[in-house]
């Protein structure tokens, strides 16, 4: 009854805000029909099931909001929520959110103030853009990433100025099993990595490989934690003339070339997957694929980060995905109470009464 009671509150918060219309979406739907038949403002409770088999569009401000990932059976909703297609945020999507989602197809933002969390990008041959809309770059602001679990072929950030600029974006407390983050960007463009997990799958322990275009002066790392030793080519992460501007607090295995060029003051040099997580790599807790990356009891990341103005001063806290202010969520549970279900007959008669079913269930 309580979770129940918070919902309601949470629905007319929704509405007595700037939000519109509360929009259920069930499997057999067609999910991009709905959301051109929404109005800006609209948020779009989507059911576990399969969508988007030819891609979907944002070309206004949406909010669609899934059932979460990896999740376990026996729930209120065991089953995911999955779009199979591309993604495209285009003019016109600005302030849209996307969040609790299994994604399969090609990303690209290409639109300002978006907020993509709590999603699964399980595109291994695929990649991720921000700055580019599906059929050209755009300039974007405010391009928020929080919370997701990457496996992607690449993730590419465009910001070359000359009329495509990247500013102010923001990859926080993410796990990234990505073979390539390529920055292509100059200094013009800003953004910052803070308390996400580099080489998240803890099986195999790959590398994650930064490729930069040219300037990396309004680029920031904080807390974060390099799963294995860095790519030592030319224009990479922290080879010499690409070291961040603010690289602090970061906790790195190895301490080879480039590692070493990272302020010694500031950053965890040369430790060892073993000591860092509770599921490497034997998994002796049989914890679940993201759950691995949660810190190991007496683990160096712990309390080793700090908390904006990320500071030796700041209050102190973990580093990697599971710390910060909006630690990772496994299973990529979307932020409610929300419904993942609303049922509401299409017809009644005047004066009756009508029977409206609503699932709902709660998480942080």
């Amino acid at each position: 009854m309580k979770k129940l009671l918070l919902f309601f509150v949470f629905l007319f918060s929704l509405n007595a805000s700037s939000f519109g219309a509360i929009i259920s979406v069930n499997p057999g739907d067609d999910l991009q029909l709905k959301m051109n038949a929404a109005v800006a403002g609209d948020v779009l409770i989507v059911a576990g099931g399969t969508y988007g088999a030819g891609g979907i569009t944002f070309n206004k401000r949406l909010t669609l909001i899934g059932t979460g990932y990896l999740l376990p059976a026996g729930g209120p909703s065991s089953a995911i929520a999955q779009i199979t297609g591309f993604v495209n945020f285009t003019t016109g999507s600005d302030l849209s959110i996307l969040t609790g989602f299994t994604l399969s197809g090609t990303i690209s933002i290409g639109a300002n103030n978006i907020t993509f969390s709590r999603n699964n990008v399980n595109i291994s041959s695929g990649a991720f853009y921000i700055g580019y809309d599906g059929s050209s770059y755009q300039n974007t602001n405010n391009v928020v990433v929080k919370q997701c679990k990457f496996e992607a072929g690449s993730i590419t950030v465009y910001g070359l100025g000359g009329g495509v600029i990247a500013t102010n974006y923001q990859f926080l407390n993410n796990l990234f099993d990505v073979a390539s983050i390529i920055l292509s960007q100059g200094a013009e463009s800003s953004g910052a990595f803070v308390n996400n997990n580099f080489s998240a799958n803890l099986i195999s322990d790959s590398y994650v490989t930064f490729v930069y275009a040219a300037a990396v002066t309004n680029l920031s790392f904080y807390n974060n934690i390099f799963g294995k030793a860095l790519s030592t080519n030319l224009g990479d992460l922290l080879s010499t003339g690409y070291i961040p501007t603010n690289f602090h607090y970061n906790v790195m295995v190895g301490n080879g070339t480039p590692e070493a060029n990272a302020p010694s003051t500031t950053n965890l040099k040369n430790q060892v997957s073993t000591n860092l997580y509770a599921g490497w790599n034997a998994n002796p807790q049989a914890l679940g694929t993201d759950a691995r990356n949660i810190l190991k009891l007496g683990s160096p990341a712990l309390a080793y980060g700090r908390l904006s103005p990320y500071a030796p001063a700041s209050t102190a806290t973990n580093a990697g995905a599971y710390g910060g202010i909006e630690p990772y969520i496994t299973s990529g549970i979307p932020t409610g109470p929300y419904a993942y279900q609303i049922l509401v007959p299409s017809v009644a008669a005047n004066n009756s009464n009508i029977q409206i079913t609503i699932k709902a269930k709660s998480s942080n």
